[in-house]
């Protein structure tokens, strides 16, 4: 048996563990996250730039991605972005894709961080 979900919110072992599956293992779970990560691999990327969820995050991470940005990262908290910070933000170039998912702390922010690497 194999699990499919849309939910990219927890990893494939955080989800079998949450909906007590213990008879399937992570290989026998698929999450947009864990899918995501696997196409990254395939296309040989190692740096992205998240907006979306821990979950989606620690998936990324555990793929060997490293990750920029995700739930916990909006450099402008404290400062509202304006034209001048966001043409002068720092831009990691090592940073080869964008990925989004769900994103419970989204912000205008952010999508104008991620929207400097498309």
């Amino acid at each position: 048996m194999k699990l499919l979900s849309n939910n990219d919110s927890l990893t494939r072992e955080e989800y079998l563990k949450e909906c007590s599956l213990s008879s399937l293992k992570p290989e026998d779970v698929f999450t947009s996250a864990s899918i995501t990560a696997a196409y990254l691999n395939s296309c040989e990327v190692s740096e992205v730039r998240l907006v979306g969820s821990d979950g989606f995050k620690r998936e990324l991470e555990q793929a060997g991605i490293k990750v920029e940005g995700g739930s916990d990262h909006s450099p402008f908290e404290d400062v509202p972005l304006d034209i001048d910070l966001f043409n002068n933000y720092p831009a990691n170039e090592g940073v080869q894709a964008v990925v989004v998912g769900t994103d419970p702390g989204f912000t205008y922010s952010k999508m104008c961080l991620a929207s400097l690497y498309v």
